[in-house]
């Protein structure tokens, strides 16, 4: 383990240090067939690596990473007093790390700040930019843990929307952080195991959202069903689709389910501002919000992992994609969305053979008139 940082840190060291990153994973000497690290990770100014035992794949390793960082900050733009040798067991961006065990602690004292950060926010009518900023860059104290990260954006993308040069209204953002107050504290930060952090590349499951003239229709790869949502203002698209989000978590979210890991969800659409509402978990209006907080809370509860992708509304499907399969309509369930509230049943027969399902993953469908 190799852990470089600087005595200060201006804003141009976090550019500085995702160079010096990018130098040490591309273009690094062969060693028993692997180019790059196995794994480094960067917070700002401060750079870990964690490298494989092998020959003097260490020895190089290291002397890549000082290398990057003299080619980036110069001869002198190094605190050697900062760097610490390989070992298995160690403290770096603030958390303990147990390499034999498989396990990392974030020590006390620094969720105690962080707490203490969030409760001095909630309890201001206002709060500056910079002080919202402040709370937002404290997550990396935190596992890369999808949810936590998830619910930051969701309360730190209004941001943004602000003048530079006036407060925030803490009532805006009130709900959000009470609920990361709650999520996240109500974890247990000492001896989290390695694993629960895994990302599987490999896709466990598809969802292609599509949208259409009653509804936004949902359809599962794995499980073969799909849900229609009925929007009762065709405007709000937005708000039907964190409503859909919600409610497809909550009914597939025990039958994705696994222990001890992370499914990894692909959400497949063709529009960039459902891509955007997925991958932020934000919306304007709280009653979108509250709908996506229920999803993010989902997410939490059977270990789903949502990633998006985006594809052209112009391509040809049935030639150039074969994730996207016919689904058994026997299996769809409709959703009424409505202000007052929402309703579900199954479709009836004569639904069922309205729903036409092609091998390109669209649907087209002809329902009653929902009651």
């Amino acid at each position: 383990m190799a852990v470089f940082g600087w005595t200060s840190s201006p804003g141009f060291f976090a550019v500085f240090g995702k160079a010096v990153r990018h130098y040490q994973r591309t273009g690094a000497s062969r060693v028993k067939g692997f180019i790059e690290p196995f794994w480094i990770f960067q917070w700002v100014d401060d750079i870990v690596l964690i490298e494989v035992d092998i020959d003097d794949r260490l020895q190089k390793a290291e002397n890549r990473l000082r290398d990057g960082v003299k080619l980036v900050f110069g001869m002198d733009g190094w605190h050697e007093g900062k760097f610490t040798t390989w070992s298995r067991i160690f403290h770096a961006v603030g958390i303990d790390w147990n390499i034999p065990a498989e396990f990392i602690t974030v020590p006390q004292r620094k969720v105690d700040k962080t707490h203490k950060a969030l409760t001095d926010v909630l309890g201001k009518p206002f709060v500056s930019m910079k002080q919202l900023d402040s709370l937002a860059t404290r997550d990396h104290i935190y596992p890369d843990h999808p949810t936590v990260h998830t619910t930051l954006d969701s309360c730190t993308n209004p941001m943004p929307q602000t003048p530079k040069d006036r407060s925030c209204g803490v009532i805006v953002l009130q709900k959000d952080l009470i609920w990361w107050k709650d999520l996240v504290f109500q974890n247990e930060f000492a001896g989290i195991p390695m694993r629960l952090l895994d990302r599987n590349r490999v896709m466990d499951e598809i969802w292609l959202v599509q949208i259409g003239q009653q509804g936004i229709v949902v359809t599962s790869m794995a499980l073969r069903e799909r849900v229609l949502v009925v929007q009762s203002n065709s405007t709000e698209q937005d708000t039907t689709v964190a409503a859909t989000l919600s409610r497809v978590t909550t009914v597939w979210g025990p039958r994705l389910e696994v222990d001890n890991a992370w499914r990894h969800i692909s959400i497949h659409n063709d529009r960039r501002w459902i891509t955007r509402i997925i991958d932020k978990m934000n919306c304007r209006t709280t009653e979108r919000q509250e709908a996506l907080r229920q999803c993010a809370l989902n997410q939490a509860q059977y270990r789903l992992h949502f990633s998006t992708h985006t594809f052209s509304r112009n391509m040809e499907q049935t030639s150039n994609c074969d994730v996207h399969i016919d689904t058994n309509p026997s299996n769809m369930t409709q959703m009424e969305s409505e202000d007052s509230g929402s309703k579900r049943r199954l479709l009836n027969s004569s639904e069922r053979q309205s729903l036409r399902a092609h091998s390109d993953g669209t649907a087209v469908w002809k329902s009653g008139d929902g009651n």
